[in-house]
């Protein structure tokens, strides 16, 4: 499965958009009420600009986590480094903000959801 979602470039002053391969062995859920996904590991293919698409970033970080980075290529898995709960994966679908790695299905989807 393809994923997408927003980051912050490596200076933390744009947005960015990160395209993740969802392993077909990974945990995910559909989220109720805002339609997201999350998933506890994804491996990053790309980083590029909203717009088009054509320059590529080497790292990004999470919106709402500076220290948690995508570089394309290695593959994420969920932490509890800013969810105050202590399970790194939370795969109940009603917890609409628990712990996991979020994205939607598709590119139009994660360019007009607003943080």
């Amino acid at each position: 499965m393809i994923g997408w979602k927003q980051a912050f470039d490596e200076s933390r002053s744009a947005l960015v958009l990160v395209k993740l391969h969802i392993p077909s062995d990974a945990r995910v859920v559909k989220t109720k009420g805002r339609g997201f996904y999350r998933c506890d590991r994804a491996q990053v293919v790309s980083i590029t600009s909203p717009s088009a698409g054509r320059h590529r970033f080497e790292s990004a970080s999470s919106l709402k986590d500076p220290d948690f980075i995508y570089r394309p290529g290695e593959t994420v898995v969920s932490t509890n480094s800013y969810n105050y709960c202590l399970c790194e994966f939370c795969g109940d679908p009603f917890n609409e903000f628990g712990p996991g790695i979020y994205f939607f299905k598709t590119k139009k989807e994660a360019l007009e959801y607003e943080y």
